[in-house]
């Protein structure tokens, strides 16, 4: 099948921005008008061709036809000559720009289960519980994680379809690896073992997602989430308070092999567990309870599959699990996209760091003002000391000797001695002595004569004789 131009689609609306990619609304005017989801590729970051995460997503995509997974539905091209007046007001789209083109799902669980509008009863929650674990177990089953399942990317239709979207950091993966990617998961959302650094890790790791998950949807908003501040220090001391100090020994030996154990601190004991947290509270039954303690069970090995939450007693006991077009539908319902919020968020963060680094580069900026100017000062000092040597005349600054003059009791110095010694010589060759000394001075006045000089290399002295080191 032939890749279509964009000039195909009517781009509407601007719906959010995830990590991999933005997404549009858009009308196919090929296929009557039809509601579809654009995401723009980002390649901005791209130096060697098309994004590797964006190649496994359409790959994976493509393998995968479930009614719980996103349908994607084909690939498009924004090309500069045929779409220019089709799009001339649109900045963002540059020539060869792609766009993956999915169904359009009207919600996602994030904004219904923050929205006040939405009743959400527990009938939706059994029912999207179950649709989320027969979309996780098939993804599984062909051997795909997903690793950022959370509550933003999974989508709602009107009609109360649960669909698993945004697969940018999927891949498929064997029993043979060994050395995965570490971070994944969205932090709220992510397990004990990835925290600690895993990287040889499999399904467990989706699966703690999704109880976080079940748990979001019971309790109307995250549960295991450090508001404050994005980190990993933190949340994971939150998850060793709420559901992880009453691990055995034989998992906490376990945990103790992980790369980045010895980075956490815990000084605080409890014996609290996830499950004792909700018990008592509206809402949770032993049911959904053992469920929820089962899908956040610290130890990878013994966490609960999807295979077998989907067999768990919660979804028979009661009046079971409702199909989804018998559940209350949710029409005109405005609620806010998590995408929306998220973005928000990140803003905020990214304003935080932003003005911790102006703040750090200002704090470095001063620190080198001060040591320079330390330097300096310490700099004048030296050569204040080194010139007042200098000037009593005993420090050499070059390879040159200096000399001092010694007067000698004749009044000449030896070089004018040398000299009339070599003319009495010239004088007289015969060697016999004469009666007149010859004379040392042509001065005639009454002012005493000068002393005689003599001159003698000086012994070299240095800065260390001095004192100064």
């Amino acid at each position: 099948m032939a890749i279509r131009s964009l000039s195909c689609m009517n781009v509407g609306q601007h719906l959010g921005a995830g990590t991999f990619g933005v997404v549009f609304l858009a009308r196919d005017s090929c296929d009557n008008d039809t509601l579809v989801a654009l995401k723009k590729i980002k390649m901005e970051r791209e130096t060697q061709g098309f994004p590797v995460n964006a190649i496994r997503e359409i790959r994976i995509l493509k393998a995968l036809k479930h009614p719980n997974v996103v349908d994607l539905r084909e690939i498009v091209v924004f090309n500069e000559n045929d779409d220019r007046e089709t799009y001339k007001s649109v900045t963002d789209f540059q020539h060869n720009d792609v766009f993956m083109v999915f169904e359009y799902v009207d919600y996602d669980l994030y904004g219904l289960i923050r929205s006040s509008g939405v009743i959400f009863n527990e009938a939706h929650i059994r029912s999207y519980m179950k649709q989320l674990l027969d979309g996780v177990h098939f993804l599984h089953k062909n051997n795909i994680l997903h690793r950022d399942i959370k509550s933003a990317n999974i989508l709602i239709t009107k009609g109360n379809v649960l669909k698993i979207a945004d697969w940018g950091l999927a891949r498929f993966t064997q029993k043979s690896n060994h050395r995965l990617s570490n971070p994944v998961v969205t932090l709220w959302y992510r397990s004990p073992e990835l925290l600690c650094g895993m990287r040889k890790y499999g399904p467990e790791v989706d699966m703690w997602s999704v109880g976080c998950i079940f748990g979001e949807m019971k309790a109307r908003g995250p549960i295991l989430a450090y508001k404050e501040k994005d980190s990993e220090l933190l949340q994971m001391e939150l998850l060793w308070s709420e559901c992880g100090t009453n691990m055995t020994s034989d998992v906490l030996k376990k945990y103790e092999e992980y790369p980045n154990w010895d980075k956490y601190k815990f000084t605080k004991t409890s014996n609290k567990s996830i499950k004792t947290k909700f018990e008592g509270e509206r809402g949770w039954d032993t049911d959904s309870l053992n469920l929820l303690e089962s899908l956040l069970d610290w130890n990878p090995e013994t966490r609960m599959s999807a295979s077998d939450a989907l067999s768990h007693s919660y979804f028979y006991n009661g009046q079971g699990v409702i199909p989804p077009n018998k559940l209350l539908v949710f029409d005109n319902v405005e609620c806010p996209r998590q995408s929306d919020v998220m973005q928000k968020h990140n803003q905020d963060h990214e304003k935080r760091i932003e003005a911790k680094r102006k703040a750090d580069i200002k704090q470095k900026d001063m620190d080198a003002v001060v040591a320079a100017n330390k330097a300096d000062m310490a700099t004048k000092a030296v050569k204040r000391r080194f010139d007042s040597v200098s000037n009593a005349g005993g420090v050499s600054t070059g390879q040159e000797k200096k000399y001092k003059v010694i007067r000698r009791p004749g009044g000449a110095t030896a070089k004018d001695a040398a000299k009339d010694t070599t003319n009495a010589v010239i004088s007289n060759p015969s060697g016999n002595k004469r009666e007149e000394p010859v004379s040392h001075t042509t001065n005639k006045s009454s002012e005493p004569a000068p002393q005689s000089l003599k001159v003698e290399p000086m012994k070299q002295r240095s800065l260390a004789s001095d004192g100064f080191f």
